[in-house]
């Protein structure tokens, strides 16, 4: 806009935006200030905070008006980012708990003296509850994350940390006939230690679970 000639041009001439120009006449109508965040479809979309103010001596003498334009994208995408985290959240959630009350259910109503039967129930309420206490700790990572809570480094043997995580996982990759093996070139580092096995622990979840 700036390398055309605008004065004394139609402000619908000038800006081909309908939204920005309801804020601007919204604020010479009613002579205050009118904030609004709007989109701007470009090649990505893109979110402005507008505020636009009447600018003159008085109420009586509205001159024109002052727009200023606060780009808000990134915050947008992050919002949408979280709004679409709780949702896959949700759902995760009611999966597992779901499960676990129906077993529970058949455990409390049934008369099951066998041991191997009730077994069989328990099973699987065992395994929702670690599927559950994973997402708790994913939660809390993000959380610790969003805190910026710094990292607690220590002295770390790499070799054992993975060799515990993969056994951890070595059932669920045998039912799904996965063979899992690992090469540890750095036996030692300053890490810390629960966030890297996290990463670890979900690193292998998801490479099981999607394979």
């Amino acid at each position: 806009v700036a390398t055309k000639k605008v004065h004394g041009r139609p402000l619908f001439e000038v800006v081909r935006l309908p939204e920005v120009n309801q804020v601007i006449e919204a604020a010479l109508s009613q002579q205050r200030m009118v904030q609004k965040q709007i989109q701007v479809l470009d090649e990505t979309p893109r979110y402005f905070e507008m505020v636009v103010s009447p600018l003159g001596m008085d109420r009586s003498q509205v001159m024109g008006v002052v727009a200023i334009f606060h780009e808000i994208t990134e915050m947008k995408n992050l919002e949408k980012m979280r709004q679409d985290f709780v949702a896959n959240v949700s759902h995760e959630f009611k999966t597992p708990l779901t499960a676990i009350r129906g077993y529970a259910d058949t455990l409390y109503k049934e008369d099951m003296p066998d041991h191997q039967q009730r077994k069989k129930f328990l099973a699987p309420i065992r395994h929702h509850v670690k599927r559950l206490d994973a997402l708790v700790e994913d939660l809390l990572t993000l959380a610790d994350l969003e805190q910026h809570e710094t990292l607690h480094k220590e002295p770390v043997m790499l070799d054992i940390l993975i060799a515990e995580a993969v056994e951890q996982f070595q059932k669920m990759a045998s039912n799904k006939k996965i063979q899992m093996t690992y090469d540890v070139a750095c036996k030692r580092l300053e890490a810390d230690a629960r966030k890297l096995e996290q990463a670890l622990l979900n690193l292998m979840d998801n490479a099981i679970k999607y394979t």
